[in-house]
């Protein structure tokens, strides 16, 4: 099991805060976040203790949740490639990596899916009880994660194009209300958290490269591999977002469906961007997750497609051949991501870095902000460490992996100028531990 990384660390103080208004606290300081997953994660780190398993269980659970609705949206969507779709859907390296951490992305995105069946019923037969348990699946959706409910604005915005007949443009109005309803609840704690929100909030580095390269890099992995994943994935979204307009065989449900699942995907990528700058943090690639169930879809819809209207020079066979590829192409990205992804332990680290304070000691935790719950979620006792001033004969600082080389150089130098000398150098968990003894 992978070691927990930076963002799961931050969640799991939440649940050290040791009451209910500490969580919420925690919950505003971090950026863009909602309460509903902290609060669910915080029994089961009372029950079972701090772990990497205790953490990401029920990440897991919703996880499988997920793609048992997802398997439904694929028989209404490409029914011959149910089994293939849900597969890779499984196993597409976004998904993966949301189901393997201790983040409420995977919760949001159980909630999504299920509204997304409930859109279907109720742009199929609108009905106040259809339009009520939508809006609470969408609630549920965004006090969970709030950018897994963005594909459902591109959802209602895509269903206007159908507005020309009678029975959609009634089911609109139900659309509408159901889709309003859940962002004016979660304004008012909105308003309250986001001034709140820590400006210093610690962030895995994402590189200098461009978004649009970061997309490709994590949807899949680094690498040949992420481009020809997310081009026959992007090939196979426009393409259906070509049949609904084209493709009059199909029957009209399907078309709407179509559509509005190829508005969900085009909404994300742009409100994303839009939230994240509000928000105050980096964009990022992992919270347009939402709209990687729609892509899939469309994708094998396609190629469903594809294998009727062309059938003899595209035919059933080369279709599965497709999503075979696709198949391959994802697992193959996980396994570069398992590599990849073993270099940074901030246990280990913090393991290391309790063993090397001594009673005649004190820490200071470079960075200083957030850098010091990376250690103190695992080791408690350091908190009572923590330097205060530094007449101890012995100092160590705890540099995490994400610490700047700026930073560390100017804590380094500063030792060394009130008269400390360098006695011990460890490197572990990707981060290093300095021990300086004062000259005598």
């Amino acid at each position: 099991m992978l070691p927990l990384r930076v963002d799961e660390v931050l969640q799991l103080q939440a649940s050290r805060e040791g009451s209910m208004t500490g969580l919420i606290a925690w919950v505003a300081r971090t950026p863009g976040a909602a309460p509903l997953n902290y609060v669910f994660q915080a029994p089961v780190i009372a029950m079972l203790g701090n772990s990497r398993l205790s953490a990401r269980m029920l990440t897991f659970v919703f996880a499988v949740a997920a793609c048992y609705v997802f398997s439904h949206l694929a028989d209404r969507i490409s029914k011959i490639y149910r089994q293939q779709a849900t597969m890779v859907f499984a196993v597409l390296p976004a998904h993966y990596v949301a189901a393997v951490s201790a983040t409420p992305a995977e919760q949001g995105l159980f909630f999504l899916l299920l509204g997304t069946v409930w859109f279907f019923r109720l742009v199929s037969t609108p009905t106040i009880a259809s339009a009520a348990v939508y809006s609470s699946l969408l609630t549920l959706c965004i006090y969970s994660q709030p950018y897994t409910f963005l594909p459902t604005i591109g959802y209602v915005l895509f269903l206007l194009r159908f507005v020309d007949r009678a029975h959609e443009r009634r089911a609109l109005w139900y659309v509408l209300s159901a889709t309003a309803l859940p962002p004016l609840l979660f304004l008012p704690y909105y308003i309250w958290a986001t001034p709140q929100a820590d400006p210093n909030w610690l962030f895995a580095p994402s590189g200098a490269t461009p978004v649009y390269t970061q997309a490709f890099a994590q949807l899949s992995a680094a690498g040949a591999l992420s481009y020809l994943l997310s081009g026959i994935m992007i090939v196979g979204a426009l393409t259906a977002g070509w049949i609904s307009f084209r493709a009059r065989t199909l029957a009209f449900a399907k078309r709407i469906a179509l559509f509005c699942l190829f508005g969900g995907i085009l909404t994300t990528g742009a409100l994303t961007v839009v939230f994240d700058t509000l928000n105050r943090s980096p964009v990022r690639i992992s919270h347009m997750l939402g709209a990687t169930p729609a892509a899939i879809l469309l994708c094998f819809a396609a190629l469903q497609w594809a294998s009727v209207a062309f059938a003899k020079t595209f035919t059933r066979r080369a279709a599965s051949i497709v999503a075979a590829t696709l198949a391959v192409l994802c697992v193959a990205s996980d396994a570069q991501y398992l590599r990849a992804n073993r270099t940074v332990d901030l246990r280990a680290e913090a393991s290391a870095l309790a063993t090397e304070v001594t009673p005649d000691s004190c820490v200071v935790f470079v960075s200083e902000h957030l850098s010091r719950y990376l250690f103190l979620v695992f080791h408690p006792e350091l908190e009572y460490r923590e330097c205060r001033q530094f007449f101890q004969g012995k100092v160590v600082l705890a540099i995490h992996p994400f610490v700047r080389l700026d930073q560390r150089q100017d804590a380094e130098t500063y030792f060394r100028g009130l008269g400390f000398a360098e006695s011990r150098r460890l490197r572990v968990g990707g981060g290093e531990i300095v021990t300086f003894r004062q000259n005598r």
